[in-house]
């Protein structure tokens, strides 16, 4: 083994209880976990007294931007946070095109925005930005009905015509191959709160 984790109490995330274990890692990948006292490794971690488990996924993260701008992410690796899902309550940074681009900047601005160029227009020209930003935490993209919404009707505050509903669902699927995992509602937050059940 690379390196011996031992003496923890695991906490592995299947709902079983605590269980006290040495946890072996090789490679970068976790290669045993159990009674690892007669195994030689090149380091041994004593962490008796101490909980080890996988990474938590955060669910519910406005942490587009905030990944531009600090890729590293201590705040969430230090709480052992390893993977962020993007792209909640309907905002995302992207798609950003249109007449009303500065509205959605807007939409998705949080500390440190103001330092990054925006030069994406399309949810996957926003996803290779970030990528190339190499972020600490694995990221689970979501795109925001909020931009897609105000691409196809601006602030308009009723139902989308066919027309816009069109418009809609092609940048819905242009970010879905980009690489999107879903499409996120924020229905309290305007223009998605003039949304009706159709869209």
């Amino acid at each position: 083994m690379d390196v011996i984790f031992a003496g923890g109490t695991v906490v592995d995330g299947t709902g079983a209880p605590g269980r006290r274990a040495d946890v072996g890692v090789k490679g970068g990948s976790i290669a045993a976990v159990g009674d690892l006292s007669g195994t030689p490794a090149r380091e041994r971690i004593d962490i008796t007294d101490r909980v080890i488990s996988p990474g938590f996924i955060d669910m519910h993260t406005h942490s587009d931007v905030p990944l531009m701008v600090n890729p590293l992410a201590e705040g969430k690796i230090r709480q052992g946070v390893t993977t962020e899902v993007i792209g909640m309550c309907g905002m995302s940074p992207a798609p950003l095109k249109g007449p009303n681009s500065d509205a959605i900047r807007q939409s998705s601005a949080s500390k440190g925005a103001n330092s990054l160029d925006w030069d994406w227009q399309t949810y996957g020209d926003f996803l290779d930005r970030l990528t190339d930003r190499r972020p600490s935490v694995n990221v689970v993209p979501i795109v925001g009905h909020i931009p897609i919404r105000i691409i196809a009707m601006g602030f308009e505050r009723r139902p989308a015509t066919a027309a816009e509903m069109a418009v809609m669902q092609g940048l819905l699927r242009e970010a879905l191959e980009a690489g999107a995992h879903g499409i996120s509602t924020g229905l309290v937050y305007p223009p998605s709160s003039y949304a009706d059940t159709d869209e």
